[in-house]
């Protein structure tokens, strides 16, 4: 400390520059800290409204998706040729059989179900009729897809409306290749006066979804979940995350708040989320929180390596013109 006392006190410009040269620093840093809070919080909003503008699109998308699957299967579930196959197949003669399956095929055919975004379209009937959309991959003779762990909760619990499983793997199809290994299947039970027929079940082709959900995230820094009532993500692009519950914390914060920052997979992620109308499901956008605080970063760069450097120099140069020129009226 006598040693800084000393360097300080040689010239008169040191002793000068030594006043000012704190001062300035601490300008600094209260304008840094002033710069960034404003920044960081207007940045914030943008990015919210911006990130809000991919949810509503995204959420949009998913709904009109789910929206026909759901128009498309109750029309289905009111046709009278498969409400017949449903309750008379068991008695029906081979021939019957035949040419019911045709009206039915036409049904099929004549539905506005976007064939291009589902996987197969199937009808399950509690006779042991079973049939699914012409020209698609054929369904197994054996295939016991009333016992599947996937179908035990939904005929435990639906009574009627629609039940969505988690991802599965839809092995009940004689082609059955990755395109199969991660579905999402929509079931729709088919009621008459009280009495469950059968089930009609839609499976969704995930890699479709993905394209559909990722449509606006062309530069990749989003991540897009979708999570159903009780916060189990249903989808994910990561398709290891698919049936992994939220963590308690975070499914009271999407009750609560409309965006917030939280803990995924150790990551500091900013997420901001809207409600399916369809489905109830919650359809999250996620984006890393260095992506939202690099640019606060790089003007905190800007102000301690430029602006501080130079207004340091600037205040050197200034003691010593000064220094001399109060000098020089001494010395004469």
């Amino acid at each position: 400390m006598k040693k800084l006392n000393q360097f300080i006190n040689h010239t008169f410009g040191r002793r000068i520059a030594a006043y000012f040269i704190p001062a300035i620093i601490a300008l600094i840093l209260v304008i840094n800290v002033i710069s960034n809070s404003i920044y960081f919080s207007w940045f914030l909003q943008e990015s919210q409204q911006n990130i809000r503008g991919m949810v509503k699109q995204g959420n949009y998308t998913m709904d009109l998706y789910f929206q026909d699957i759901k128009t498309t299967s109750v029309l289905l579930a009111e046709n009278e040729e498969l409400v017949y196959m449903l309750t008379g197949y068991d008695k029906m003669s081979i021939q019957e059989r035949f040419y019911t399956q045709e009206e039915v095929d036409k049904i099929f055919r004549n539905t506005g179900l976007m064939e291009d975004h589902i996987l197969d379209c199937m009808v399950i009937g509690l006779n042991g009729y079973q049939t699914n959309m012409p020209d698609h991959a054929e369904l197994k003779e054996n295939a016991d897809i009333l016992n599947c762990e996937w179908m035990k909760d939904c005929k435990d619990t639906l009574r009627g409306g629609f039940y969505y499983t988690g991802a599965h793997e839809a092995d009940y199809y004689y082609k059955n290749n990755g395109q199969y290994k991660n579905v999402l299947s929509v079931v729709f039970p088919v009621i008459r006066y009280g009495d469950c027929l059968g089930y009609i079940i839609t499976d969704l082709d995930f890699y479709k979804m993905n394209e559909i959900v990722n449509a606006g995230n062309q530069t990749g820094e989003f991540q897009y979940l979708v999570a159903d009532e009780e916060g189990k993500i249903v989808f994910s692009a990561e398709t290891e995350e698919i049936n992994e519950q939220l963590p308690e914390y975070v499914q009271e914060k999407l009750e609560k708040k409309d965006s917030f920052f939280f803990d995924y997979h150790g990551k500091e992620m900013f997420c901001v989320h809207e409600e399916s109308s369809a489905t109830n499901w919650k359809f999250l956008v996620l984006t890393p929180k260095e992506r939202l605080t690099q640019p606060g970063a790089r003007v905190q760069k800007i102000l301690f390596l430029g602006v501080l450097p130079l207004f340091i120099g600037i205040t050197v140069f200034l003691s010593l013109k000064l220094s001399a020129r109060i000098k020089r009226p001494l010395e004469e």
